[in-house]
C-alpha cells in the first residue's frame, strides 16, 4: 500500500488546528511567528513572503475594525 502524503498532511493540519483551538488569538500569533521564523529552506521563501504579506494585510483589517469600533 502506497502512503498518501496529501491525506497525511491534511490529517496533520486538522490535528494542529484542534490543538491550537484553545489558545488565545495573541498566543496563536506568537506561535505562528515562531513557526515562520523557524523556516530554513530557501525554497520556502516565496511562500513565507506571501504569508507575511497576507498576515500584514489581515492585521491592517483588524486594526481598522478596532479603530471603527472605538469611534462608535
Amino acid at each position: 500500500m502506497t502512503p498518501n502524503h496529501k491525506q497525511f498532511e491534511a490529517a496533520q493540519r486538522v490535528f494542529a488546528e484542534q490543538a491550537l483551538a484553545g489558545l488565545s488569538d495573541t498566543a496563536k500569533v506568537h506561535f505562528a511567528l515562531k513557526l515562520m521564523t523557524d523556516v530554513r529552506n530557501p525554497e520556502a521563501a516565496g511562500a513565507l513572503s506571501f504569508a507575511a504579506k497576507r498576515a500584514g494585510e489581515h492585521a491592517a483589517i483588524l486594526m481598522r475594525e478596532a479603530f471603527e469600533q472605538e469611534c462608535v
